[in-house]
């Protein structure tokens, strides 16, 4: 059995080859017409397929998900989870200095002015994305379910291990303001976790699946009408001529141009 991707990719790749055999036999000719005096007053002949239509039948002998795939997947999430990184360090920063509390302590502004500046920010970032990295097993399932109560657990505890044990915050909580500012971050960190969740179900939705076809005539006879499919593939070639297009260090520089 072959895999449906495999078999109208290489209808594809036979129709451009198709192409390229009549343009090499076109090269050959335009030899021959080149050298007769003749025969150099007439067009060189040149077969185009400017457009074809193929309605390919077929038998689905069977659906699974393709583990030859899940590299695809397993990038995508790293993807996710770095993209995720910077959204949850930039929230949490955000949040620090959003609570009530923290919005009237011109200390505790001027404390996260400085952090910017100390690069407090990009550490933060590193450490939630070391974390995410080592417990992504812990945090999201086979399904690709996140864990968002666990993962904000957490990811509390690195913002407190960077953030909440500095000498400086200490010396700043009067007056509840590290409860108050604790409460925001925990709040802002559920509503982009359950974002990151959302993203990683798009993933799950788009999971690769291999669809195993049989077309030969022999098996498709044998079947009741019922059972055969199609699916009709039209495809448009287009032309592509090389062109010199600009010169760099006294070179030229060919690229693909469409006509």
């Amino acid at each position: 059995m072959a895999q449906m991707h495999h078999i109208i990719g290489s209808i594809l790749r036979d129709i451009a080859q198709a192409r390229v055999t009549s343009d090499l036999f076109s090269r050959e000719v335009s030899k021959s017409y080149e050298q007769d005096s003749l025969l150099r007053l007439f067009p060189i002949p040149r077969s185009e397929i400017r457009e074809m239509e193929i309605d390919l039948r077929f038998a689905v002998a069977e659906v699974g998900v393709d583990p030859e795939r899940n590299d695809d997947r397993d990038a995508q999430l790293d993807r996710i989870i770095e993209q995720y990184s910077e959204l949850i360090s930039e929230n949490i920063f955000e949040n620090l200095g959003d609570s009530p509390k923290a919005r009237k302590n011109e200390q505790w502004q001027q404390l996260l002015q400085s952090w910017n500046s100390e690069n407090v920010k990009s550490e933060l970032k590193t450490k939630i994305l070391e974390y995410l990295d080592n417990n992504t097993k812990n945090l999201i399932d086979e399904k690709l379910d996140l864990n968002v109560t666990k993962a904000r657990d957490g990811i509390k505890i690195v913002v407190s291990t960077v953030i909440y044990r500095q000498d400086k915050v200490k010396e700043l909580d009067t007056d509840n303001l590290l409860s108050s500012v604790k409460s925001s971050v925990s709040a802002g960190l559920t509503e982009v976790l359950n974002s990151m969740d959302t993203a990683l179900e798009f993933i799950q939705a788009a999971e690769e699946y291999k669809v195993e076809i049989d077309v030969t005539a022999n098996s498709l006879q044998s079947l009741p009408e019922e059972a055969i499919s199609s699916v009709k593939i039209k495809t448009v070639i287009r032309n592509y001529t090389w062109s010199q297009v600009e010169e760099k260090d006294g070179k030229p520089i060919r690229r693909l141009i469409p006509e």
